[in-house]
Parts: C-alpha cells; sequence; structure tokens
C-alpha cells in the first residue's frame, strides 16, 4: 500500500513520463519539417548544378539502403515492443542504474526503464527516415519511417492501467478526490 507521499511521488512521475512522451512525438514532426526546409533549399540551389547521380542506379534491388532501413525499423520495432512487454510483465529485469537506486516506490523504477527504452528505439526509426533523405534518397522515406516511428511511439505511450498494474493499487482514481454523491 502506498502512502500519500508516494503517490504524489507516482503521479509527479507519471506525468513527467507524459511530457517526455509528447516531447518524442515533437521531435519527429520537426524531423519532418526540417527536412522539408532542407529539400526547398536543394531546391532553389538546384539550377547551379548540373548533374545530380542517383544513388540506386548502382546497387542491386535486394540490397539497396531503403530496403535495409525498412528491413532495420521492423526488427527494431518488435524489439521494443517486447522488450517492454517482457519488462512490464516481470520477465526482464532492467539494471536500474544509478539514477533509480533510490527511487521510492521500487515499481516507478521498473516503469521507467520498460518506458524510456522502447520510446528511445523507436525515435531512431522515426528519425531514419530523415537521414536517409539526407543521404541522398527520396523525400517519401521521410513521412514513411516518420509515420512508422510515430505509430511505435504511441504504442507504448504511458498508460496509467500499466502502472497501476505494476504497483497492484488504484493511484489515479483516489488522487482525483472525485467521489460520486449517493441520492436516497
Amino acid at each position: 500500500m502506498l502512502n500519500e507521499r508516494e503517490r504524489k511521488e507516482v503521479i509527479k512521475q507519471f506525468k513527467l513520463l507524459q511530457i517526455l512522451w509528447i516531447c518524442m512525438l515533437a521531435s519527429l514532426g520537426l524531423c519532418i519539417l526540417l527536412s522539408h526546409m532542407a529539400s526547398q533549399a536543394m531546391i532553389q540551389d538546384m539550377h547551379y548544378t548540373q548533374h545530380i547521380p542517383d544513388i540506386n542506379g548502382t546497387t542491386s534491388a535486394l540490397m539497396t539502403t531503403e530496403n535495409i532501413a525498412y528491413a532495420m525499423a521492423a526488427v527494431m520495432l518488435l524489439f521494443a515492443y517486447f522488450i517492454r512487454l517482457l519488462a512490464l510483465k516481470g520477465k526482464i529485469r532492467m539494471n536500474q542504474g544509478y539514477r533509480f537506486r533510490n527511487v521510492k516506490p521500487a515499481f516507478l523504477a521498473t516503469y521507467y526503464s520498460a518506458t524510456i527504452i522502447p520510446l528511445s528505439i523507436m525515435e531512431i526509426v522515426g528519425m531514419s527516415g530523415t537521414a536517409l533523405f539526407l543521404a541522398g534518397h527520396a523525400f517519401y522515406h521521410v513521412y514513411i519511417l516518420a509515420a512508422v516511428g510515430t505509430a511505435g511511439i504511441y504504442l507504448c505511450r504511458p498508460r496509467k492501467e500499466e502502472l497501476e498494474a505494476l504497483a497492484g493499487e488504484r493511484i489515479f482514481d483516489i488522487q482525483s478526490g472525485f467521489s460520486p454523491k449517493v441520492r436516497t
């Protein structure tokens, strides 16, 4: 059973995780915006160049950079999602590190690790489209990989139900102070 101080700490840390989640979504939007700005700069400077080489013309159909990037994105998505599920079920013990040694209650450190690690992996998937574009590939890769990364970030978002399941008790309903009045 959590005391009131621990309950407030859990709610505060959950709000911090939600802010982190929103910032990760916003950073993918920023990657798309920066890619647009870079493409506009390339279009404006295009009349100064005479020939733009085609990167894909010299590679085999199976081993293109795009195919490798998409395969790695799929592997990373599955890896991050299953790491999260196994960590939340308690089947994987994650190294809590120095930052989380004194976190009370202890399940909060597990939830942090089970949330931040997959979110970071999903962020890498989303940003890999921008890396492909800056390496000279087509612009639509930015949209596709950013959409895949956004979907992954959405799937691994912090949820109150998961945190309450780790705690083994209701945390958020008690804090709201809402109690329905019964009329007789």
